[in-house]
């Protein structure tokens, strides 16, 4: 397990020993294609690494339906948002294709922060581009609404 951490963008500043404590207070689930992950408006406590499969995230959007807001896959995050704001989740996140996870609580990850500040850098990276995303998204749902 510390070998596939190591491979997570975010999870690349840390030691050995760091990734297998890590490793060790997550908890490992499998999804089959279909299997919600986490539902829009749930409280959130956790997030996932993405150990193999795909993951489908999309918001509910009155009166509009659905509103694809990314497909992630193998050594990606999903879930860190919440983790960090502890605002319910802002989307659904469904499995695509058989996924296995580890689920990390929110205080594992604090730990983590505050032990290495590069992954808390790299955090930071990582949802700018998530934002920067959704911008984007918006951009081209007002562009086809005209």
């Amino acid at each position: 397990m510390r070998t596939q951490l190591a491979e997570v963008e975010i999870f690349r500043p840390l030691p050995d020993d760091a990734l297998e404590a890590l490793a060790m207070r997550g908890k490992r689930h499998r999804y089959t294609a279909g299997k919600v992950l986490m539902r829009q408006g749930d409280p959130s406590e956790t997030m996932h690494v993405l150990l193999t499969g795909r993951v489908r995230v999309e918001r509910e959007q009155s009166p509009e339906g659905k509103v694809l807001l990314a497909e992630l896959g193998a050594n990606e995050v999903v879930g860190e948002i919440g983790v960090l704001d502890h605002a319910p989740r802002s989307a659904t996140v469904t499995a695509i294709e058989a996924t296995e996870t580890l689920e990390l609580h929110a205080t594992a990850l604090a730990v983590v922060l505050i032990q290495y500040p590069a992954v808390a850098a790299i955090l930071l990276r990582t949802l700018s581009r998530r934002l920067r995303g959704a911008d984007d998204l918006v951009e081209q749902l007002a562009r086809e609404s005209h």
